[in-house]
């Protein structure tokens, strides 16, 4: 009780005893937990998203459930991020080609590229199906030994503009053997055809591995990039190519053929 009369009784809590005065009001939580119709509305943008890149059957749709997962788009960015992708379905699908290659739908999220524009290789255009170049005769593919497949010395000499539409890299002991095929889209009789460079980037020769090497800068130049970390850094990215009959060298297209 109070003994001081000049002083006036306050309550206490009862639940504490404490000074009602020194009771500090309730304070909501930091944030509301995730309710299941939140899980299930992020769910369903997923889906929605998976089933506008990808209409009928598509890969690695765990890596691509992570990927957005961890960008977690808002409302807005969600919706453009499907209309990116019904826009990067049809340009692939016009090329009537399904085993065109493309990107997975994860790397499709991890780099932005529903920013950009589809790779110009996926915007339809009239032209011959693609067909890997014969290296010699028909009748005489069988004596060409398997270390000059991918030669530079077995493209027609001259100058194509073109892109990148497949890459593999293998990997043997110390060394790094890269796989190329270059797609030709200029006029004429080679347009359309497929043409596959192979060099090291990592060889026990040095100068295998000189050569890969200064191969490879040469496409980062022509295409704009200062380094790659995988072969599909470097795929539907247009450039030209040219062959003098005993190496291949890269360079970017001339901006009046660029425009």
């Amino acid at each position: 009780m109070n003994e001081d009369p000049s002083t006036r009784t306050r309550a206490q809590d009862p639940g504490n005893g404490k000074d009602g005065q020194d009771c500090a009001a309730p304070t909501a939580p930091l944030s509301a937990p995730l309710t299941r119709a939140d899980a299930g509305t992020a769910q369903d943008n997923f889906e929605e998203l998976w089933c506008a890149y990808y209409p009928r059957r598509g890969k690695n749709k765990k890596e691509a459930r992570a990927a957005y997962t961890t960008l977690n788009p808002g409302p807005d960015l969600h919706g453009r991020m499907v209309e990116a992708a019904r826009e990067w379905q049809a340009s692939w699908a016009a090329q009537n080609n399904p085993d065109a290659p493309r990107r997975t739908l994860a790397k499709w999220i991890e780099r932005e590229e529903y920013e950009c524009d589809p790779p110009t290789a996926y915007k339809p255009k009239e032209r011959k199906a693609p067909k890997v170049e014969p290296a010699v005769a028909a009748n005489e593919n069988d004596n060409v030994p398997d270390f000059m497949v991918g030669s530079p010395k077995l493209w027609p000499a001259g100058r194509y503009v073109g892109e990148f539409i497949d890459g593999d890299i293998d990997r043997k002991g110390g060394d790094e053997e890269v796989t190329l095929a270059f797609l030709v889209n200029t006029p004429g009789e080679h347009d359309g055809k497929v043409f596959e460079h192979r060099f090291y980037t990592q060889a026990f020769i040095e100068s295998y591995q000189r050569e890969g090497q200064a191969t490879l800068e040469s496409i980062c130049a022509a295409i704009g990039l200062n380094s790659v970390s995988d072969t599909d850094d470097i795929l539907f990215k247009p450039l030209q190519a040219i062959a003098n009959g005993k190496t291949v060298s890269y360079l970017p297209i001339p901006a009046e053929e660029a425009a």
